[in-house]
């Protein structure tokens, strides 16, 4: 008797956590809709966002949702970085080598400065606990977080396809249940293929519905369920 009271609390337990999640993910479905002012029903993924709507919309709509822990791949000066931790309450941390790579035009020393830029902007940040810089590659410092810690992951790295697609791989897992994961850039370029990543990423995971923010840098992002 006591084995099967247990098993039906089990089971009690697994289904309102069931309910719990899809309740949830309803909650942040309609939050999306209400912000970026979309209509999911009869359209398929990617969904384009209204215009006007932009990535700091994003980043409020973060806010709104409570959001308290998530991570940066590609910081550059912080600008953006700087808005994350304005709009929110979470902590945010930045992840970047700056250093020079294949492909880019941008040199070690001027790499550096961008680091000694961000460093400066986000000093009130990290002075009061909220803001933690990792100069270092995204896949390493992957590793020093655990399995569904963050809220929301934000993708600006390296824009080759195949950093691009590992970076969505091995960052998705460190998302919880409900949070977002985001990537800047979802657009044809020369020197990269962040699109290619992000739509073969969410065919092969059959990821519906996500979404496009359509600035002049778009942005691509899903609620991981």
């Amino acid at each position: 008797l006591p084995i099967l009271r247990s098993a039906g609390s089990y089971r009690a337990g697994v289904q309102f956590l069931k309910t719990w999640i899809i309740c949830m993910n309803f909650e942040i479905a309609r939050a999306i809709r209400r912000k970026f002012h979309v209509t999911v029903r009869g359209h398929h993924s990617p969904i384009p966002c209204a215009q006007g709507r932009t990535r700091l919309h994003l980043c409020d709509l973060w806010g709104e949702l409570g959001y308290s822990r998530g991570v940066e791949i590609g910081v550059h000066r912080g600008k953006f970085a700087e808005q994350i931790l304005t709009r929110t309450q979470a902590h945010w941390t930045g992840i970047d080598p700056w250093c020079e790579y294949m492909d880019s035009f941008l040199t070690d020393a001027k790499q550096g400065q961008f680091y000694a830029d961000t460093v400066s902007r986000l000093k009130p940040f990290t002075e009061a606990g909220r803001a933690t810089i990792m100069r270092e590659k995204s896949l390493v410092a992957c590793q020093s977080f655990s399995d569904e810690s963050l809220d929301f992951v934000y993708i600006d790295g390296d824009h080759s396809f195949d950093a691009a697609v590992q970076d969505i791989i091995h960052w998705t897992p460190k998302v919880r249940t409900g949070g977002m994961i985001a990537v800047h850039d979802y657009m044809p370029m020369v020197r990269g293929d962040v699109r290619g990543a992000v739509d073969g990423y969410t065919y092969a995971h059959q990821i519906h519905p996500w979404y496009v923010i359509c600035e002049n840098l778009p942005t691509a992002f899903w609620v991981k369920t």
